[in-house]
């Protein structure tokens, strides 16, 4: 797992043999940035690649951060023997 921000590698993760990740730790807006009507820093946004071998990547998974709360990523990937093109 991959996460980005403004374009840059953030934290390269390796799953667990469950498919988990540590916790990561990761910047978020000031919570009353989102009080602000049309304000440009009401959230900071990230975006995770997914990979595993076997499945289909997800790539460019919006995460949205604000104040000091706990997001969990949850992805299913598609196994490639079951990719339709």
């Amino acid at each position: 797992i991959m996460i980005y921000r403004d374009g840059n590698l953030h934290t390269f993760l390796i799953t667990n043999e469950n498919g988990e990740t540590p916790t990561v730790k990761i910047e978020s807006a000031p919570a009353e940035n989102a009080l602000i009507p049309n304000s440009e820093n009401q959230e900071l946004d990230y975006r995770a690649d997914v990979y595993a071998d076997g499945f289909t990547p997800r790539k460019g998974l919006l995460v949205s951060a604000v104040g000091d709360s706990h997001i969990l990523l949850t992805v299913q990937l598609t196994p490639l023997s079951e990719r339709i093109d």
